[in-house]
Protein backbone atom coordinates (compact mmCIF):
# COMPACT_ATOMS: atom_id res chain seq x y z
CA UNK A 1 0.00 0.00 0.00
CA UNK A 2 1.28 3.49 -0.89
CA UNK A 3 0.58 6.17 1.67
CA UNK A 4 0.01 9.77 0.70
CA UNK A 5 3.26 11.03 2.18
CA UNK A 6 3.02 14.58 3.43
CA UNK A 7 6.54 15.29 4.64
CA UNK A 8 9.07 17.24 2.59
CA UNK A 9 12.34 15.60 1.62
CA UNK A 10 15.10 17.80 3.02
CA UNK A 11 18.90 17.69 3.09
CA UNK A 12 20.05 19.34 6.33
CA UNK A 13 23.52 20.46 7.43
CA UNK A 14 24.82 22.17 10.57
CA UNK A 15 27.87 23.84 9.04
CA UNK A 16 28.63 25.96 5.94
CA UNK A 17 30.18 24.53 2.81
CA UNK A 18 33.89 25.02 2.31
CA UNK A 19 34.78 27.56 -0.39
CA UNK A 20 37.32 25.19 -1.96
CA UNK A 21 36.66 23.22 -5.14
CA UNK A 22 36.04 20.16 -2.99
CA UNK A 23 33.52 22.17 -1.00
CA UNK A 24 31.80 23.27 -4.20
CA UNK A 25 31.69 19.69 -5.46
CA UNK A 26 30.63 17.87 -2.30
CA UNK A 27 29.03 20.38 0.08
CA UNK A 28 27.48 23.44 -1.61
CA UNK A 29 23.77 23.03 -2.39
CA UNK A 30 22.67 22.90 -6.05
CA UNK A 31 19.70 24.76 -7.48
CA UNK A 32 18.74 24.94 -11.16
CA UNK A 33 15.99 25.55 -13.69
CA UNK A 34 17.35 23.45 -16.56
CA UNK A 35 19.30 26.27 -18.20
CA UNK A 36 20.62 28.13 -15.16
CA UNK A 37 22.40 26.39 -12.33
CA UNK A 38 23.95 27.62 -9.11
CA UNK A 39 25.70 26.33 -6.02
CA UNK A 40 24.89 28.03 -2.70
CA UNK A 41 27.57 27.78 0.00
CA UNK A 42 25.57 28.97 3.03
CA UNK A 43 28.40 30.96 4.60
CA UNK A 44 28.32 32.90 7.87
CA UNK A 45 28.60 36.67 7.48
CA UNK A 46 29.00 36.16 3.75
CA UNK A 47 27.59 34.24 0.80
CA UNK A 48 28.96 32.90 -2.45
CA UNK A 49 26.69 31.85 -5.28
CA UNK A 50 28.57 30.27 -8.17
CA UNK A 51 26.36 30.12 -11.26
CA UNK A 52 26.20 28.61 -14.74
CA UNK A 53 24.29 28.98 -17.98
CA UNK A 54 24.24 25.69 -19.88
CA UNK A 55 25.06 27.07 -23.34
CA UNK A 56 28.28 28.84 -22.26
CA UNK A 57 30.93 26.74 -24.02
CA UNK A 58 34.29 27.22 -25.64
CA UNK A 59 35.02 25.53 -28.98
CA UNK A 60 32.58 24.96 -31.78
CA UNK A 61 32.28 27.19 -34.83
CA UNK A 62 32.98 30.86 -35.13
CA UNK A 63 29.94 32.83 -36.34
CA UNK A 64 31.31 32.89 -39.91
CA UNK A 65 32.78 29.36 -40.00
CA UNK A 66 32.04 27.05 -42.92
CA UNK A 67 33.98 23.92 -41.87
CA UNK A 68 32.31 22.94 -38.61
CA UNK A 69 31.38 19.25 -38.46
CA UNK A 70 29.89 19.10 -34.99
CA UNK A 71 32.59 16.71 -33.82
CA UNK A 72 31.68 14.15 -36.47
CA UNK A 73 34.29 12.46 -38.68
CA UNK A 74 33.18 12.01 -42.24
CA UNK A 75 33.17 8.59 -43.98
CA UNK A 76 34.89 6.73 -41.15
CA UNK A 77 32.12 4.20 -40.69
CA UNK A 78 33.80 2.00 -43.32
CA UNK A 79 36.39 1.00 -40.70
CA UNK A 80 33.79 -0.40 -38.31
CA UNK A 81 33.72 -3.79 -40.03
CA UNK A 82 37.49 -4.20 -39.65
CA UNK A 83 37.33 -3.13 -36.00
CA UNK A 84 34.55 -5.63 -35.32
CA UNK A 85 36.51 -8.41 -36.99
CA UNK A 86 39.49 -7.66 -34.76
CA UNK A 87 37.25 -7.76 -31.68
CA UNK A 88 35.73 -11.09 -32.77
CA UNK A 89 39.26 -12.50 -33.09
CA UNK A 90 40.05 -11.05 -29.66
CA UNK A 91 42.80 -8.97 -31.19
CA UNK A 92 42.04 -6.09 -28.85
CA UNK A 93 45.26 -4.22 -29.50
CA UNK A 94 44.49 -4.11 -33.22
CA UNK A 95 40.90 -3.02 -32.55
CA UNK A 96 42.13 -0.27 -30.23
CA UNK A 97 44.72 0.88 -32.78
CA UNK A 98 42.12 1.10 -35.57
CA UNK A 99 39.56 2.86 -33.39
CA UNK A 100 42.05 5.48 -32.21
CA UNK A 101 43.28 6.02 -35.75
CA UNK A 102 39.92 6.35 -37.46
CA UNK A 103 37.19 7.08 -34.90
CA UNK A 104 38.65 9.43 -32.29
CA UNK A 105 37.84 13.07 -32.94
CA UNK A 106 41.01 15.18 -33.28
CA UNK A 107 41.52 17.72 -30.51
CA UNK A 108 41.16 20.82 -32.68
CA UNK A 109 40.10 24.32 -31.61
CA UNK A 110 36.55 23.27 -32.41
CA UNK A 111 36.60 20.82 -29.49
CA UNK A 112 35.48 22.85 -26.51
CA UNK A 113 34.63 22.67 -22.84
CA UNK A 114 31.71 23.68 -20.65
CA UNK A 115 32.61 26.94 -18.92
CA UNK A 116 31.70 28.37 -15.56
CA UNK A 117 29.85 31.69 -15.84
CA UNK A 118 30.49 33.64 -12.67
CA UNK A 119 30.06 34.24 -8.97
CA UNK A 120 28.00 36.50 -6.76
CA UNK A 121 29.99 37.48 -3.65
CA UNK A 122 28.14 38.96 -0.69
CA UNK A 123 29.79 40.26 2.47
CA UNK A 124 27.60 40.98 5.52
CA UNK A 125 28.47 43.07 8.53
CA UNK A 126 26.85 42.64 11.97
CA UNK A 127 26.38 38.88 11.45
CA UNK A 128 29.55 37.28 12.77
CA UNK A 129 32.00 35.32 10.67
CA UNK A 130 32.48 31.89 12.24
CA UNK A 131 30.30 29.02 13.40
CA UNK A 132 31.33 29.66 17.01
CA UNK A 133 29.99 33.23 16.86
CA UNK A 134 26.43 32.28 15.86
CA UNK A 135 23.72 29.98 17.19
CA UNK A 136 21.15 27.70 15.57
CA UNK A 137 23.03 27.51 12.27
CA UNK A 138 21.18 25.45 9.66
CA UNK A 139 21.64 24.90 5.95
CA UNK A 140 18.96 23.03 4.02
CA UNK A 141 17.90 21.95 0.56
CA UNK A 142 14.18 21.23 0.42
CA UNK A 143 13.99 18.73 -2.44
CA UNK A 144 10.18 18.74 -2.42
CA UNK A 145 9.99 22.49 -3.12
CA UNK A 146 13.41 23.12 -4.73
CA UNK A 147 14.39 25.71 -2.12
CA UNK A 148 17.80 26.22 -0.50
CA UNK A 149 17.94 28.04 2.84
CA UNK A 150 20.58 29.20 5.30
CA UNK A 151 19.73 30.57 8.74
CA UNK A 152 21.45 31.43 12.01
CA UNK A 153 21.19 33.87 14.94
CA UNK A 154 23.76 36.50 15.93
CA UNK A 155 23.43 38.74 19.00
CA UNK A 156 19.69 38.23 19.24
CA UNK A 157 18.86 38.70 15.56
CA UNK A 158 17.95 35.78 13.32
CA UNK A 159 19.10 36.00 9.71
CA UNK A 160 17.72 33.84 6.90
CA UNK A 161 18.55 33.48 3.22
CA UNK A 162 16.35 31.57 0.77
CA UNK A 163 17.34 30.70 -2.82
CA UNK A 164 15.73 29.07 -5.84
CA UNK A 165 16.05 28.86 -9.62
CA UNK A 166 12.78 29.61 -11.37
CA UNK A 167 11.89 27.90 -14.64
CA UNK A 168 8.72 29.92 -15.40
CA UNK A 169 10.50 33.25 -14.79
CA UNK A 170 13.94 32.16 -16.05
CA UNK A 171 16.11 33.51 -13.27
CA UNK A 172 17.89 32.82 -9.99
CA UNK A 173 16.29 34.38 -6.91
CA UNK A 174 17.56 34.94 -3.39
CA UNK A 175 15.78 36.57 -0.45
CA UNK A 176 17.47 37.97 2.68
CA UNK A 177 15.35 38.54 5.79
CA UNK A 178 15.98 39.16 9.47
CA UNK A 179 14.09 39.03 12.77
CA UNK A 180 15.53 41.24 15.50
CA UNK A 181 17.11 44.63 16.04
CA UNK A 182 20.11 44.30 13.75
CA UNK A 183 19.71 45.48 10.15
CA UNK A 184 20.91 43.88 6.94
CA UNK A 185 24.15 45.56 5.86
CA UNK A 186 26.13 44.03 3.02
CA UNK A 187 27.98 44.47 -0.24
CA UNK A 188 27.26 42.70 -3.54
CA UNK A 189 29.87 41.88 -6.18
CA UNK A 190 29.41 40.12 -9.53
CA UNK A 191 32.38 38.66 -11.38
CA UNK A 192 33.54 35.98 -13.75
CA UNK A 193 34.55 32.84 -11.89
CA UNK A 194 37.87 33.32 -10.11
CA UNK A 195 38.73 29.79 -8.97
CA UNK A 196 39.41 28.19 -12.32
CA UNK A 197 41.47 25.10 -11.54
CA UNK A 198 39.65 21.94 -10.53
CA UNK A 199 42.95 20.30 -9.62
CA UNK A 200 43.82 23.16 -7.28
CA UNK A 201 46.60 24.43 -9.51
CA UNK A 202 46.05 27.78 -11.19
CA UNK A 203 47.25 27.83 -14.78
CA UNK A 204 46.66 30.74 -17.11
CA UNK A 205 46.02 28.50 -20.10
CA UNK A 206 43.12 26.94 -18.21
CA UNK A 207 41.51 30.23 -17.25
CA UNK A 208 41.78 32.62 -20.17
CA UNK A 209 38.59 31.63 -21.97
CA UNK A 210 36.38 34.65 -21.32
CA UNK A 211 36.44 38.42 -21.09
CA UNK A 212 33.77 40.83 -19.91
CA UNK A 213 32.89 44.37 -18.89
CA UNK A 214 30.79 45.44 -15.90
CA UNK A 215 28.29 48.28 -15.67
CA UNK A 216 27.41 49.01 -12.03
CA UNK A 217 24.43 51.21 -11.12
CA UNK A 218 22.19 51.66 -8.08
CA UNK A 219 19.62 49.27 -9.61
CA UNK A 220 21.72 46.50 -11.15
CA UNK A 221 25.11 45.13 -12.12
CA UNK A 222 25.34 44.23 -15.82
CA UNK A 223 28.01 41.85 -17.09
CA UNK A 224 28.59 41.64 -20.86
CA UNK A 225 31.31 39.57 -22.49
CA UNK A 226 32.38 36.91 -24.93
CA UNK A 227 34.17 33.58 -25.11
CA UNK A 228 37.47 34.35 -26.81
CA UNK A 229 37.95 31.32 -29.06
CA UNK A 230 34.46 31.19 -30.61
CA UNK A 231 33.09 34.70 -30.01
CA UNK A 232 30.03 33.37 -28.18
CA UNK A 233 28.39 36.38 -26.56
CA UNK A 234 27.00 36.32 -23.03
CA UNK A 235 25.34 38.68 -20.59
CA UNK A 236 24.33 38.48 -16.96
CA UNK A 237 22.33 40.96 -14.91
CA UNK A 238 22.05 41.06 -11.12
CA UNK A 239 19.33 43.32 -9.69
CA UNK A 240 17.76 43.86 -6.27
CA UNK A 241 14.75 45.07 -4.32
CA UNK A 242 15.26 46.40 -0.80
CA UNK A 243 14.17 49.02 1.71
CA UNK A 244 17.81 49.75 2.56
CA UNK A 245 20.07 52.57 1.42
CA UNK A 246 22.02 51.84 -1.78
CA UNK A 247 25.49 53.12 -2.56
CA UNK A 248 27.53 52.35 -5.68
CA UNK A 249 31.22 51.68 -5.04
CA UNK A 250 33.95 51.20 -7.62
CA UNK A 251 33.49 47.45 -8.11
CA UNK A 252 30.45 46.56 -5.98
CA UNK A 253 27.20 47.82 -4.48
CA UNK A 254 26.64 48.51 -0.78
CA UNK A 255 23.22 48.11 0.88
CA UNK A 256 22.74 49.23 4.48
CA UNK A 257 19.96 49.61 7.01
CA UNK A 258 17.70 47.08 5.29
CA UNK A 259 15.05 44.82 6.79
CA UNK A 260 14.93 42.69 3.64
CA UNK A 261 16.58 42.35 0.24
CA UNK A 262 15.67 40.31 -2.83
CA UNK A 263 18.30 39.51 -5.46
CA UNK A 264 17.52 38.47 -9.02
CA UNK A 265 20.00 37.09 -11.55
CA UNK A 266 19.47 36.41 -15.25
CA UNK A 267 22.16 35.03 -17.58
CA UNK A 268 22.00 34.40 -21.33
CA UNK A 269 24.16 33.66 -24.38
CA UNK A 270 23.51 34.03 -28.11
CA UNK A 271 23.66 30.25 -28.65
CA UNK A 272 20.93 28.74 -30.84
CA UNK A 273 20.06 25.13 -31.69
CA UNK A 274 20.45 25.88 -35.38
CA UNK A 275 23.36 24.48 -37.43
CA UNK A 276 22.39 26.71 -40.37
CA UNK A 277 23.30 29.80 -38.33
CA UNK A 278 26.43 28.23 -36.84
CA UNK A 279 24.53 27.86 -33.58
CA UNK A 280 24.05 31.60 -33.10
CA UNK A 281 21.04 33.89 -32.98
CA UNK A 282 20.81 37.63 -33.39
CA UNK A 283 19.57 38.93 -30.07
CA UNK A 284 20.04 41.94 -27.84
CA UNK A 285 21.36 40.11 -24.79
CA UNK A 286 21.51 43.23 -22.63
CA UNK A 287 17.85 43.99 -23.28
CA UNK A 288 16.85 40.38 -22.68
CA UNK A 289 18.44 40.09 -19.23
CA UNK A 290 17.30 43.58 -18.18
CA UNK A 291 13.74 42.80 -19.23
CA UNK A 292 13.81 39.66 -17.08
CA UNK A 293 14.92 41.81 -14.13
CA UNK A 294 12.11 44.31 -14.60
CA UNK A 295 9.52 41.55 -14.84
CA UNK A 296 10.89 39.96 -11.66
CA UNK A 297 10.63 43.25 -9.76
CA UNK A 298 7.06 43.74 -10.94
CA UNK A 299 6.02 40.30 -9.73
CA UNK A 300 7.87 40.48 -6.44
CA UNK A 301 9.41 37.71 -4.38
CA UNK A 302 6.26 36.04 -3.09
CA UNK A 303 4.74 35.64 -6.56
CA UNK A 304 8.03 34.42 -8.04
CA UNK A 305 8.37 31.83 -5.28
CA UNK A 306 4.77 30.65 -5.65
CA UNK A 307 5.12 30.27 -9.42
CA UNK A 308 8.40 28.41 -8.97
CA UNK A 309 7.05 25.88 -6.47
CA UNK A 310 3.88 25.27 -8.50
CA UNK A 311 5.89 24.67 -11.67
CA UNK A 312 8.45 22.42 -10.00
CA UNK A 313 5.97 20.31 -8.07
CA UNK A 314 3.97 19.63 -11.23
CA UNK A 315 6.94 17.43 -12.18
CA UNK A 316 8.28 16.38 -8.79
CA UNK A 317 4.99 15.17 -7.32
CA UNK A 318 4.31 12.79 -10.20
CA UNK A 319 6.31 10.07 -8.40
CA UNK A 320 6.22 8.81 -4.80
CA UNK A 321 8.42 6.20 -3.20
CA UNK A 322 7.18 4.71 0.04
CA UNK A 323 9.55 2.33 1.81
CA UNK A 324 7.77 2.81 5.12
CA UNK A 325 10.18 5.44 6.42
CA UNK A 326 8.98 7.79 9.13
CA UNK A 327 9.90 11.46 9.27
CA UNK A 328 13.53 11.69 10.39
CA UNK A 329 14.88 14.99 11.71
CA UNK A 330 18.51 13.85 11.50
CA UNK A 331 20.99 15.87 9.47
CA UNK A 332 22.15 14.38 6.19
CA UNK A 333 25.59 13.73 7.68
CA UNK A 334 23.99 11.83 10.56
CA UNK A 335 21.86 9.76 8.18
CA UNK A 336 24.99 8.78 6.26
CA UNK A 337 27.08 8.12 9.36
CA UNK A 338 24.43 5.96 11.06
CA UNK A 339 23.22 4.19 7.94
CA UNK A 340 22.54 0.45 8.28
CA UNK A 341 21.63 -1.22 4.97
CA UNK A 342 19.24 -3.75 6.50
CA UNK A 343 17.42 -1.06 8.43
CA UNK A 344 17.66 1.80 5.95
CA UNK A 345 14.54 3.47 4.66
CA UNK A 346 14.71 7.23 5.14
CA UNK A 347 18.03 7.66 3.36
CA UNK A 348 16.93 5.54 0.40
CA UNK A 349 13.77 7.59 -0.07
CA UNK A 350 15.74 10.84 0.22
CA UNK A 351 18.41 9.63 -2.21
CA UNK A 352 15.80 8.58 -4.77
CA UNK A 353 13.97 11.90 -4.63
CA UNK A 354 17.22 13.89 -4.62
CA UNK A 355 18.21 12.19 -7.87
CA UNK A 356 14.90 13.23 -9.42
CA UNK A 357 15.44 16.77 -8.12
CA UNK A 358 18.88 16.94 -9.76
CA UNK A 359 17.57 15.86 -13.18
CA UNK A 360 14.53 18.18 -13.05
CA UNK A 361 16.86 21.03 -12.08
CA UNK A 362 19.35 20.38 -14.86
CA UNK A 363 17.16 19.38 -17.83
CA UNK A 364 13.97 21.19 -18.84
CA UNK A 365 12.29 21.63 -22.23
CA UNK A 366 12.53 25.18 -23.58
CA UNK A 367 13.72 26.93 -26.80
CA UNK A 368 17.37 26.10 -27.64
CA UNK A 369 17.49 23.71 -24.68
CA UNK A 370 20.51 21.49 -24.12
CA UNK A 371 20.29 18.20 -22.20
CA UNK A 372 21.99 17.69 -18.88
CA UNK A 373 25.73 17.26 -19.42
CA UNK A 374 28.15 15.17 -17.35
CA UNK A 375 27.69 17.54 -14.40
CA UNK A 376 24.06 18.36 -15.06
CA UNK A 377 24.21 22.15 -15.33
CA UNK A 378 26.73 22.81 -12.53
CA UNK A 379 30.40 23.60 -13.14
CA UNK A 380 32.70 25.81 -11.07
CA UNK A 381 35.75 25.77 -13.32
CA UNK A 382 36.88 26.28 -16.90
CA UNK A 383 38.79 22.99 -16.99
CA UNK A 384 36.18 20.53 -15.67
CA UNK A 385 36.79 16.78 -15.66
CA UNK A 386 36.13 15.31 -19.12
CA UNK A 387 35.20 18.87 -20.22
CA UNK A 388 31.81 18.32 -18.53
CA UNK A 389 30.67 17.33 -22.00
CA UNK A 390 28.32 14.72 -23.49
CA UNK A 391 28.98 10.98 -23.54
CA UNK A 392 26.64 8.49 -25.17
CA UNK A 393 27.07 5.95 -22.39
CA UNK A 394 25.76 8.47 -19.84
CA UNK A 395 23.51 11.01 -21.51
CA UNK A 396 21.54 8.49 -23.59
CA UNK A 397 20.92 6.47 -20.44
CA UNK A 398 19.27 9.50 -18.82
Amino acid sequence: MIRNKQQDYVLTYKQPASTTYKGWEEEALPIGNGSLGAKVFGLIGAEQIQFNEKSLWSGGPLPDSSDYQGGNIQDQHSFLAEIRQALEKRDYNRAKELAEQHLVVPQTSQYGTYLSFGDIFIEFSKQGKTLSQVTDYQRQLNVSEALATTSYAYKGTRFERESFASFPDDLLVQCFTKEGLESLDFTIELSLTRDLASDGKYEQKKSDYKECQLDITDSHILMKGRVKDNDLRFAGCLAWQTDGDIRVLSDKVQISGASYANLFLAAKTDFAQNPASNYRKKIDLEKQVKDLMETAKEKGYDQLKSRHIQDYQALFQRVQLDLGAEVDASTTDELLRNYKPKEGKALEELFFQYGRYILISSSRDCPDALPANLQGVWNAVDNPPWNSDYHLKYQLCR
